[in-house]
């Protein structure tokens, strides 16, 4: 029994002990890490690291078109490029679908008996119809804006 109290006593001292030490530890980094000298020079530091960061940036351009491969920055304006596009493919479906959806949309015959079924195919498939749906559009566009001018001649 005075074995088990006596290992109770060690482990609960040895507890008190190791937070006292981490306490005190942890105070030590605060002080030293409030020191305005120390926020100084790291200031100083970190603005020859980024200077540095931007003349190594510069570099790899160079040799990136020597080389001739994107560099991360071209890489990045690629991949928001193409974000945007489908986002506008997004709309334009949209758009298209509410088009189709409206009470005025049953006079346009030809334009919606040319619309794709585009359920089911994959992304690819799916900008090819549009893209057809699209011209479909703007051929029949073209031909009533056609037609306008010349019954305005006439």
């Amino acid at each position: 029994m005075k074995k088990i109290k006596k290992s109770r006593d060690f482990y609960e001292s040895l507890k008190i002990r190791g937070l006292e030490i981490e306490q005190e530890l942890n105070r030590k980094i605060h002080d030293f890490m409030n020191k305005k000298e120390l926020i100084q020079q790291a200031s100083l530091n970190s603005a020859k690291f980024a200077n540095r960061v931007r003349q190594l940036q510069e570099k790899m351009e160079t040799v990136s078109s020597v080389w001739d491969f994107p560099t991360k920055r071209e890489v990045a304006d690629l991949a928001k490029s193409q974000v945007r596009l489908e986002e506008k493919i997004d709309r334009f479906e949209d758009m298209i679908s509410q088009l189709l959806t409206s009470p005025h949309s049953t006079g346009h015959t030809q334009v919606e008996a040319s619309i794709p079924v585009v359920q089911g195919l994959s992304k690819q498939d799916k900008k090819q119809r549009l893209r057809r749906l699209f011209q479909t559009i703007l051929d029949k566009h073209t031909a009533t804006l056609n037609q306008r001018e010349n019954s305005n001649e006439g």
